[in-house]
């Protein structure tokens, strides 16, 4: 975003007419909304890479991967202390097992580092969408409601009355800008 605002300051694109700023607006602006559910679904980086956020990307892979990695040998720890150590071994009670409790601290562990990773992604591609678009909105001129975007217009407007007679309603919208 560094560059965008660089070139913002570097340019005046203010020159441009109105449609064709609005043009750029409509092909650079990122999405928000399908980013951030696809952050909290998929996860991976998927939201942020939609919007161009390679660093947001970045770091949702390596926070799954984490994730997913603390997940995996927690399993595969109880797995092994079940299979090895209680059926081959003949103990039945696990109370004081050291094997089968980093196991399960693994896994609980990984599943609420994947809960924290998806919320992470989740709101990541909205701070990073709004604030891009605003950026980018704000070096082109261009109002966040698109009131700009509205020409001066006059209409009328019949109104009966009720004596039957028939007046006219003139409203008019004149931008200040």
């Amino acid at each position: 975003m560094k560059k965008m605002k660089t070139t913002f300051e570097e340019h005046n694109f203010l020159l441009l007419e109105y449609e064709k700023r609005l043009e750029i607006y409509d092909r650079l602006s990122v999405p928000i909304a399908w980013p951030v559910v696809k952050g909290i679904t998929i996860g991976f980086g998927k939201g942020s890479r939609l919007q161009r956020d390679y660093a947001g990307s970045i770091t949702g892979i390596v926070m799954d991967t984490a994730s997913a990695a603390a997940i995996g040998t927690g399993l595969v720890f109880i797995v092994i202390d079940a299979i090895f150590v209680g059926m081959l071994g003949g103990r039945e009670n696990f109370s004081d097992d050291e094997l089968q409790a980093t196991g399960e601290n693994l896994l609980f562990g990984g599943l609420i580092a994947l809960g924290a990773s998806r919320v992470i992604q989740g709101i990541g591609p909205a701070f990073y969408g709004l604030r891009y678009n605003k950026i980018l909105r704000t070096g082109l001129g261009l109002a966040k409601d698109r009131s700009d975007a509205v020409g001066p217009a006059i209409g009328f407007a019949p109104l009966p009355t009720g004596d039957g007679r028939l007046q006219w309603q003139v409203a008019a919208r004149i931008p200040l800008r």
